[in-house]
Parts: C-alpha cells; sequence; structure tokens
C-alpha cells in the first residue's frame, strides 16, 4: 500500500500527469462513440462512399479535396472493417493527438503548469473540435497536421514544420494558412535560417503539387497533370458560392463571430457542430487583447495567439468578403487552438497578477491619492484566492457546455428534429 501510495504521489508530482490523465479521458470518450451512430453522418456519405469505392474498385471520388486525410479514412477502414468503428477510429486518434500537439504548444511558451493544463483541459473538451474528432470527415486531420507543424517550427525543427503543413495541405488546402502563422512570428521574433526555411518550403511545396497526382496515380492508376489538378483544388471549392449555391448552415465567415450558430450533424446521439460558448464568446476579446500585446508589449504567445486567429479567422473574412464563398461553423475549428492559447496567456497573467504583492504608495502630502485608495482596497482582497475560484466557475461552465452540446446529452437535445 505504501508503495502504491509512493507511486501514485510521484506520478501526481510528474509536470505531464494531467496531460496523460485527460488524453486517457479523451480517448475513452471517443471510443464510447465510435458505434454511434449506425448511420453515415452528414459528410461521412460521401468520405465512407468514397473509401468503399475505392476499396472495391479501386476509385477515388471527391477532386475537390487533396487525397491525404480521405487515404487516412480507408486505412481505418482497411484495418478495422467497414463499420462504425472503421470508419470513426482514425479520426479519433488523430483527434487525441490533436490535443497532445496543443499541449506541447502551450510547453514552448513556458506557462505556469496550471495555465498549461487549464488550457489542455479546455481544448480536449472543446465541443467543435471533439465533434470533428468522433466523425469521418477532413478536418481533424487537417487540424492534427497544423498543430504539429506549428509545434515543429517553435521547436525550431523548419524541415519538419514544413513536411507537417504540406500534410495539413494535403488534407485540406486551409493547411496553407498555418504559413501565415509561422510568418508572421518569424518576422517579428526570429528571422533566422532564412535560407533553410525558404529552401525547405519552396521544395516541400513543389512536392505537394506533385503528390497530389502521384498519390492519385498509385492508389488508382489515374494520372492528371500536377499544374491542372493544383488548379482544380483551387477553382472547384471557389464555384460553391451563395450566388449558386444554397444550404440551410450556410454561412459567411464573419458570421462565425457575429452570431452564435449551430450546425446539426445528427439527431440520436445529438452531433452538433457548435463551438463551446466560453470559447466562441472570448475569439474578439483575446484576438483585440492578443493584438494590444503584440504591438506595445511583444509578448511571444501574444504575437502567436493574434496571428493565429488573425490567419484563419481574418483572412477567412477578407476571402469570404472577396468570394462569397458559401462556409459552415466547422470550418472554425482550425481557430479553437488560437484562441484557447490566448486564453492561456490570459490565465498565465492573472494567475502572476493576483500573487503581486501591492504597495500602498503616499503623494508628496502624505495624503492617499485615489489611485492609493484602490490599491488600499485592492491590499485586503485575497486575489489569489478570487483569481482562483473564478478560473474554477469558468472552467466548470466549460465542461457543462461541453456536455450540453456533446453527444453524451441524452437528457435533452439542444434541438429538436
Amino acid at each position: 500500500m505504501t508503495k502504491i501510495k509512493t507511486a501514485l504521489k510521484r506520478f501526481a508530482g510528474w509536470k505531464h500527469a494531467w496531460l496523460l490523465a485527460i488524453l486517457i479521458a479523451s480517448m475513452i470518450l471517443h471510443l464510447g462513440l465510435l458505434w454511434f451512430p449506425k448511420d453515415l453522418v452528414l459528410d461521412e456519405q460521401y468520405y465512407i462512399v468514397s473509401a468503399r469505392d475505392y476499396l472495391v474498385q479501386g476509385v477515388l471520388h471527391q477532386p475537390e479535396h487533396p487525397p491525404l486525410g480521405k487515404v487516412i479514412i480507408t486505412f481505418g477502414m482497411q484495418v478495422f472493417g467497414d463499420n462504425q468503428f472503421g470508419w470513426r477510429f482514425m479520426p479519433a486518434l488523430f483527434g487525441v493527438g490533436s490535443v497532445f500537439f496543443f499541449y506541447l504548444i502551450l510547453r514552448r511558451f513556458n506557462f505556469s503548469n496550471l495555465a498549461t493544463n487549464l488550457a489542455v483541459t479546455l481544448f480536449a473538451f472543446e465541443n467543435s473540435v471533439f465533434t470533428m474528432a468522433s466523425v469521418a470527415m477532413l478536418d481533424i486531420f487537417n487540424v492534427f497536421f497544423m498543430l504539429a507543424g506549428l509545434w515543429a517550427y517553435l521547436a525550431r525543427r523548419y524541415p519538419l514544420a514544413v513536411v507537417f503543413l504540406v500534410m495539413s495541405t494535403l488534407v485540406k488546402l486551409t493547411g496553407l494558412l498555418g504559413i501565415v502563422i509561422i510568418g508572421i512570428h518569424w518576422l517579428v521574433f526570429r528571422r533566422d535560417k532564412a535560407l533553410q526555411l525558404a529552401v525547405s518550403g519552396l521544395v516541400a511545396y513543389v512536392v505537394a503539387i506533385l503528390a497530389v497526382p502521384v498519390m492519385e496515380f498509385a492508389l488508382a492508376g489515374e494520372w492528371s497533370n500536377p499544374l491542372t489538378r493544383a488548379a482544380q483544388l483551387f477553382t472547384i471549392p471557389a464555384t460553391i458560392t451563395f450566388a449558386n449555391s444554397t444550404h440551410p448552415s450556410a454561412l459567411h465567415p464573419w458570421q462565425w463571430v457575429l452570431g452564435y450558430h449551430v450546425m446539426p450533424f445528427w439527431w440520436t446521439p445529438q452531433y452538433m457542430s457548435a463551438v463551446t460558448p466560453t470559447v466562441w464568446a472570448a475569439t474578439i476579446p483575446v484576438f483585440g487583447w492578443t493584438t494590444w500585446l503584440s504591438w506595445w508589449r511583444r509578448n511571444e504567445a501574444a504575437v502567436f495567439a493574434a496571428a493565429w486567429i488573425f490567419a484563419t479567422l481574418i483572412l477567412w473574412i477578407i476571402i469570404g468578403g472577396i468570394t462569397n464563398r458559401i462556409t459552415y461553423i466547422f470550418y472554425f475549428v482550425p481557430i479553437v487552438g488560437g484562441i484557447i492559447l490566448g486564453l492561456a496567456l490570459f490565465i498565465d497573467k492573472a494567475m502572476a497578477w493576483a500573487k503581486r504583492p501591492r504597495q500602498l504608495l503616499l503623494s508628496i502630502d502624505n495624503k492617499p491619492r485615489f489611485k492609493d485608495r484602490l490599491v488600499a482596497w485592492s491590499r485586503r482582497r485575497n486575489w489569489k484566492k478570487i483569481t482562483g475560484v473564478t478560473l474554477a466557475v469558468f472552467m466548470t461552465v466549460h465542461v457543462i457546455l461541453f456536455w450540453v452540446f456533446s453527444p453524451f446529452n441524452w437528457l435533452w437535445p439542444v434541438i429538436h428534429p
């Protein structure tokens, strides 16, 4: 018994213990969902059917997307069978992997253990990310490789970062947005190994252009001109606009943040593409605050978070305004990491502020000014406890809202069919 207690105490003192607990809990939750529902959910009707056609006939579909995400789904079906588990195991695995890489990103900024652990919890139990990791669609693979690329860049493993971002792009072209995040941070803080980064990027993206037809030829025996195929990947999605298409859940990118939207994927259990309100409500404040910190304080984490939100949200708004492109709320998933990174920075600074001693400074005539009275009032408050309670309430509300919108809410659905 003593040895067990000692081992548990040692484990609790390990700085990565909370991450391991979160990863295990997340995987258990995903495994419990894999078999439900038995039918195809939303775009699974395209990707699973495409995988079936490839496994049976060797034919590839969905030319509007590069093939890597579809290959990963097909691999899961080849290993585990054409059933719910085979369809959704790989998305679940990559979803848990996304949590792991997000944790590694947080660690690169030297936040406190508390801020890091709370932020990784927010990410792991964020409904839009969790939902996309529960269905056989492409977005979670795109996010996984983007997070891996961002971590590799922060770790100064530039060639590896380029490889991961290329893989993200080979799932969906939005993987290109990771270049913007890295580019802004690199220009502000690093400007090192410019030749290595430029050559690696150039070679990798030439390879990416070639990789699409090469992968498709290897899989289906169909060859296409690399430049023509690359142009096709850009032009086909660009035709899906409000002028020629309709969908009840169609949104302009600015509507992601100017109103709260829920896109139902399935009813029982309820699969709802909805950003957890605690994260959604923080989007604009976090972007504004991190942009201010970036400009006035040159805070590295703030620059990275602001660049992240700029690349995955503001650029989408600009593109949407120019092209009139239809989007959906699940396109918000790549933004979540940037918002929570900003929240981690806020938590870290709030806890440091709460622990800081406050001194009462008198004016020349030894009479306390209003500011001094405010400081004196502040000294009488236990800010460490107040901040701790506030964070506990926020985390509790976040987890409750995650449950309300998640497939685990069997008591009352958010939206009735």
